[in-house]
């Protein structure tokens, strides 16, 4: 499901990295899956706009069960495009959160 998606899917760690990402993020980004993966998440994001990390930052911590925007995103040749952002967190079994890098 992940890897055949039409719509661009990415997993980030606690701290804001990539940690996977599928063809369509690729394609859509215009990033390779290299350059993408262990980039910040914040690469994809308007520099003006502090919102989405800050609502990141509050799902991560768990005061938000989960979050959901339209933002302008942006692609490695610069160009922006609009698109919906949703965020919420994996947890372990342990119910910690799961994406955490070692």
């Amino acid at each position: 499901m992940f890897d055949d998606a039409a719509i661009a899917i990415a997993t980030v760690d606690t701290d804001g990295r990539i940690i996977q990402a599928n063809g369509t993020a690729e394609r859509l980004f215009g990033y390779e899956h290299d350059a993408l993966v262990g980039a910040p998440v914040a690469t994809l994001l308007d520099p003006n706009d502090g919102g989405f990390l800050r609502q990141f930052g509050e799902v991560v911590r768990g005061d938000l069960q989960q979050y959901e925007t339209e933002r302008r995103l942006r692609r490695k040749d610069g160009s922006y495009i609009w698109g919906q952002a949703a965020i919420s967190l994996l947890r372990d079994r342990a119910g910690g959160p799961g994406l955490r890098r070692s």
